[in-house]
């Protein structure tokens, strides 16, 4: 699937939440009463407050989502 970081950006702006895997892992991006979630299935999550502050402060393997983002693959979104 071709899913730009201007997708995700618009996707998460009106509450859509996104599965997708980097270097065969999988990781999600979802919302709660507590904030924006970033995490790899099954692990420890970064929370933010915003999806806005998401998409620029949150990280895998120590890189933005916008430096790794051409090589994930989205799976699922809701």
């Amino acid at each position: 699937m071709d899913y730009t970081l201007e997708d995700l950006k618009r996707d998460l702006e009106t509450g859509h939440e996104v599965h997708f895997r980097y270097k065969g892992k999988d990781y999600s991006i979802s919302n709660s009463q507590n904030g924006w979630h970033l995490c790899e299935f099954y692990k420890d999550d970064q929370t933010f407050e915003t999806q806005s502050d998401l998409l620029k402060n949150g990280k895998i393997n120590g890189k933005h989502l916008s430096e790794i983002w051409e090589a994930v693959e989205v799976t699922t979104i809701f």
